[in-house]
């Protein structure tokens, strides 16, 4: 789905989920946060394998981007540390097979990238918080200024610290939340992705495949969802783009 509009500052926001080929989008354990007035956008990418990986990603985006601050690693952990409370609190009574039960017990994971942006300035910038390998990525014009926090297509799949349902048993994740931030200029894009589509959009840059890229911007702009399903059908084809869940919020001055 996708779904281009305005904010205040003429701020372009498009988002679009795509789930796995042959699954539905109500399968999609990749999620979206979106608060244009307080300009916080979010993805997170629930881990497959994990118990109720879909209700915990949308969790995370959802509820971050209501929240003022979470830019700091102490304050996104304490919140972390409550919003996986409120998760487990969902799971009690639950009739569950013995092997979900044991999932259960270890909990939930999703990789998580959030961001807010700052117009009180003349310049304006953007502040961003990550925890595994769903990324920001910031470009100007066919440059690649940014990627955030992972720079390289070939450093995904590296089996990434995930943000934790129970983080008082994964306190080590803490240590790997990431904070990074950047200038905007005008006509600068900040893109949100999960992994999947992330991975597939360094790739390109490293490869100078800017004739794809531009592809795919104009297939984002556009209000024909389905004509960019099948670009992207067709990157999974090739075998460029892994068949995995897709999350995209595109942020454009």
């Amino acid at each position: 789905m996708t779904s281009p509009r305005k904010t205040t500052e003429s701020l372009s926001v498009t988002q679009y989920l795509l789930p796995k080929h042959g699954n539905e989008l109500s399968e999609c354990e990749d999620a979206i946060g979106l608060n244009e007035p307080a300009h916080r956008f979010a993805v997170s990418d629930g881990a497959t394998e994990a118990f109720d990986a879909g209700n915990w990603s949308r969790r995370l985006a959802q509820d971050w981007v209501q929240n003022e601050g979470l830019l700091s690693g102490k304050d996104f952990w304490q919140w972390l540390d409550k919003e996986g409370e409120a998760l487990r609190e969902s799971w009690i009574g639950q009739q569950l097979s013995w092997y979900s039960e044991a999932k259960q017990r270890i909990g939930s994971f999703a990789a998580f990238v959030g961001v807010e942006i700052d117009f009180s300035e003349e310049v304006p910038t953007w502040t961003s918080i990550a925890l595994g390998d769903s990324c920001l990525v910031h470009v100007r014009g066919d440059e690649l200024v940014d990627s955030f926090p992972i720079s390289k297509s070939a450093s995904f799949g590296s089996s990434p610290i995930l943000a934790p349902s129970s983080a008082a048993t994964n306190s080590h994740a803490a240590n790997e939340i990431a904070v990074s931030s950047g200038r905007l200029l005008p006509a600068d894009e900040l893109f949100l992705l999960s992994d999947a589509i992330a991975s597939w959009y360094l790739m390109l840059s490293e490869q100078g495949d800017s004739s794809t890229k531009s592809q795919f911007g104009k297939l984002l702009e556009g209000d024909t969802p389905v004509l960019l399903e099948e670009f992207l059908e067709l990157q999974r084809t090739s075998g460029r783009l892994k068949n995995d869940d897709v999350a995209i919020v595109r942020l454009m001055l």
